[in-house]
């Protein structure tokens, strides 16, 4: 009987803490981040100022949203699988970056710098909305993309709109 009541006890512990962080990093401290999965159940996913994503981020599927608001470049394994990315800050892919699918990327006029290691944009769905896109590489497109709002896309001197 002991043991059923101290096992129902653990079982409520578990399952009542969240299996995935939802607000990462922080506003007033620096946290280098592992590879982060954010889940399509939580509206509220945010990637805070000071957390530094060297590792890459994940969204799980093209229902899943999150804000990006990192002073920090972005580096590691990056899949949106669809999902949508908002962004607050400029969002500066580093050296080395896989970029395994994008999604829609509000960019409320910020900037998607894509760094030397990205040649190419994923054979996914790709949408940018009032973003300010600059390629460093020569580039390879192999989907159709589609632009909403202001865009501007700079392509190594030569410009876009």
């Amino acid at each position: 009987m002991k043991t059923t009541k101290n096992l129902m006890i653990c079982m409520t512990l578990l399952f009542s803490c969240p299996t995935f962080a939802v607000v990462i990093g922080s506003n007033s401290a620096v946290s280098l981040q592992p590879i982060i999965n954010f889940p399509a159940s939580d509206s509220d996913n945010t990637m805070l100022g000071f957390a530094w994503f060297k590792n890459g981020f994940t969204l799980e599927n093209s229902t899943t949203t999150c804000l990006f608001d990192s002073v920090y470049p972005v580096s590691g394994t990056v899949n949106m699988n669809g999902g949508t990315l908002t962004l607050n800050q400029d969002l500066i892919f580093h050296d080395v970056t896989s970029l395994q699918s994008l999604g829609t990327v509000i960019g409320n006029d910020h900037y998607i710098d894509f760094c030397t290691s990205i040649s190419g944009l994923p054979s996914t769905y790709n949408t940018f909305e009032s973003a300010n896109i600059y390629i460093n590489n020569d580039f390879t497109l192999t989907s159709s993309l589609i632009f909403s709002g202001s865009c501007i896309v700079n392509g190594n001197a030569i410009l876009w709109f």
